[in-house]
């Protein structure tokens, strides 16, 4: 999976379905700290391609993994800032064979 920004990777581990919706269960990795993060993601038909959409939002509701990724990247950030919360957005396309 591409990702954005150079120092994030993140790596599936399970997809789970829910009718039309489906969860991915994955971990985001970043420098040498690892965190679950989960994204519910909608599949799409369009003609013979599989589209897929979704996003997930880490805020203050999980201040742990804000305050490591802040120390983590915290000499890459603008003097006085501070991350914030953490987002995850995820679109997958393949083309589907008979």
């Amino acid at each position: 999976m591409e990702t954005e920004d150079a120092f994030v990777d993140y790596k599936f581990e399970e997809v789970i379905s829910d009718s039309d919706n489906k969860l991915i269960k994955g971990i985001v990795m970043a420098g040498d700290q690892a965190f679950g993060m989960d994204v519910v993601i909608k599949f799409d038909l369009s003609d013979e391609d599989l589209i897929a959409n979704g996003e997930t939002q880490i805020e203050s509701s999980n201040p742990v993994i804000i305050d490591k990724l802040d120390g983590l990247f915290h000499e890459n950030l603008p003097e006085d800032t501070s991350i914030q919360s953490v987002g995850l957005a995820c679109r997958l396309v393949g083309t589907l064979s008979k």
